[in-house]
């Protein structure tokens, strides 16, 4: 029975039906098998199929195929949404296809939200989710958690292996049998010893075993909600890049004797990584390595959410029967069952519809960048996922494992992405990128501004508070993509202000009568900006003129807020 449920659990899965091939248990006989064994097998064999997760939905097959056959529009897909999830039509659109790709071969992708708390990053996330099997929902987790929580033993060969405890549990087990505990005076202590150097001899054993602990991802859907850090991020790099199906992970843990100890973790396939935080401390090696999402933040949402809730925790058991019972939301999770039964592994697109793409993505970035080739995967990523949501009405390979996109899918995948293209590739979360376009940038202009000024305009702009460490995050990121830059103030070394880099500058128009000379009434840019007495704010040259003019007039003049 035991070396039968390690087969059962380590058995390979059918991509293509999705069912796990089960065999009868192996029984060892002394003799014919007698018929109470024959029947004792063949329940075990029918109860472990009746369990199949997969096994109802195969059932179910053409029919989920009948129900799915039509074809389905991003605008339906988001009226679906919309039932629990009221607005954020790009962000769910998108976590919807992400999640979506996770039934293909190599596809799946890596999603991030980050946004101020309580603005609905982990519900996006979760609700989404409840279309979709195969979710692993995580709070906080450390790396190691995350590697031996999810970690399956085996030996170098491949075969299971039991834990240290269950190994030492099941050898005195054997051992108590060919050793019966002795009767009072018939040598119990030797008997005790014995079974001491026994149990030290069990634990060499299972020492000496060489062991692998293997962690299978693949096409699992991962979501870490709440995360205060990316730690486990750094670690799982080459796995989020797709380097390898099969990755292998060394770490250093601590032996039962105390001593350090090398574990090899071996993560096999793709999985699809959902990674939610408030604290936006993502490197840049993470950053290109995820597509960078925001909650909506605006009062529209904020109103519509509430009204949902006033819905929901008002009758708890009513809205979820109304949930559950709602035609269309289950329509789309059958679709969703029946595309996993598909089995598709690749979404194809023909060389004419290829250069069509290609020429449209160099034409909008004439200056490419390296995190490009990854902005531009991401694009093709949309594009496959559109596909695959109708890929009943798509042309198929001859085995069946492949679809072809359409030109529908490529319009479809280029207007999806429009609305996060420019924040992705400035590696921004999104709400950081609309808070600079609309509201920092055109008043980041002339002289700068002071650190609580821009504190200030995040609060007018997104009705919340930005505290000290925010506010130097908010900053950094900025610094750091290149946007503005810091200085101390000219009036007063102790502040400091913020300004514009680059040709950001120029872009800026004037905000009021402060930011023209005052004698040329010249535009002032940070380049031609100069104080008269601390005072007047004139360009480089009208200053050097006013200079001039107060030299000859002699030590005396030049004290007031003219000097004609």
């Amino acid at each position: 029975m035991k070396s039968y449920r390690r087969s059962i659990k380590t058995g390979e899965e059918n991509k293509a039906t999705n069912t796990i091939s089960v065999t009868p248990p192996p029984v060892s006989y002394i003799g014919e098998p007698s018929e109470k064994d024959n029947r004792l097998a063949e329940r075990i064999h029918n109860e472990i199929l009746s369990r199949s997760p997969s096994g109802e939905i195969l059932l179910q097959r053409e029919e989920l195929r009948q129900k799915a056959s039509n074809e389905m529009s991003l605008d339906d897909l988001a009226n679906i949404l919309d039932t629990t999830i009221k607005e954020d039509r790009i962000n769910k659109l998108i976590l919807f296809l992400g999640y979506l790709l996770n039934y293909t071969a190599e596809d799946q992708q890596n999603i991030a939200f980050n946004a101020p708390s309580s603005t609905g990053k982990s519900y996006l996330a979760l609700e989404v989710a409840k279309y979709f099997p195969d979710v692993m929902d995580q709070g906080y987790t450390s790396p190691r958690a995350f590697f031996w929580e999810s970690s399956v033993l085996f030996t170098e060969e491949g075969q299971p292996l039991e834990p240290l405890n269950a190994y030492l549990t099941n050898g005195l087990k054997k051992w108590e049998e060919n050793n019966p505990y002795p009767a009072k005076g018939q040598g119990r202590s030797k008997w005790g010893e014995a079974k001491t150097e026994e149990t030290r001899r069990l634990r060499n054993e299972w020492d000496e075993i060489g062991k692998l602990y293997i962690i299978d991802l693949c096409q699992k859907i991962i979501i870490f909600v709440d995360q205060p850090h990316d730690e486990l991020l750094k670690v799982i790099r080459s796995l989020l890049s797709h380097d390898k199906k099969r990755l292998n992970i060394k770490i250093v843990d601590k032996s039962d004797s105390g001593n350090n100890k090398t574990r090899n973790i071996v993560i096999e396939g793709y999985p699809t990584m959902v990674f939610c935080s408030a604290a936006f401390s993502l490197d840049e090696q993470e950053q290109t390595r995820f597509w960078l999402l925001s909650p909506e933040m605006r009062q529209e949402k904020f109103k519509a959410s509430i009204e949902l809730q006033s819905l929901h925790l008002s009758n708890r058991p009513l809205f979820n029967r109304i949930m559950n019972d709602d035609e269309e939301r289950q329509r789309l999770r059958d679709r969703v069952s029946a595309i996993k039964l598909e089995g598709i592994n690749e979404v194809l697109i023909d060389d004419e519809e290829r250069k069509q793409l290609l020429d449209k993505f160099l034409k909008e970035h004439p200056d490419l960048t390296s995190r490009h080739q990854r902005d531009f995967p991401r694009l093709i990523a949309l594009i496959k996922a559109h596909a695959l949501l109708n890929c009943f009405t798509r042309k198929r390979s001859e085995d069946g494992k492949a679809i072809w996109v359409t030109a529908t899918d490529l319009e479809k995948g280029l207007e999806l992405i429009k609305s996060v293209a420019e924040s992705n590739e400035m590696g921004l979360p999104p709400y950081i990128y609309q808070f600079w376009v609309e509201c920092l940038k055109p008043k980041l202009c002339l002289y700068g501004l002071t650190r609580q000024q821009v504190a200030a305009l995040y609060h007018t702009f997104w009705k919340q508070l930005l505290g000290e460490r925010g506010l130097k995050s908010l900053i950094r990121l900025l610094s750091e993509v290149g946007l503005v830059y810091e200085e101390p103030d000219p009036n007063d070394k102790r502040l400091k202000k913020v300004y514009a880099t680059g040709g950001g500058v120029e872009e800026l128009i004037p905000i009021s009568e402060d930011d023209l000379c005052k004698d040329c009434k010249k535009p002032l840019t940070t380049e031609n900006l100069s104080l008269w007495k601390g005072k007047i704010r004139l360009c480089i040259g009208c200053a050097r003129a006013r200079s001039r003019k107060l030299k000859d007039l002699g030590p005396d003049a030049g004290e007031g807020e003219e000097v004609v």
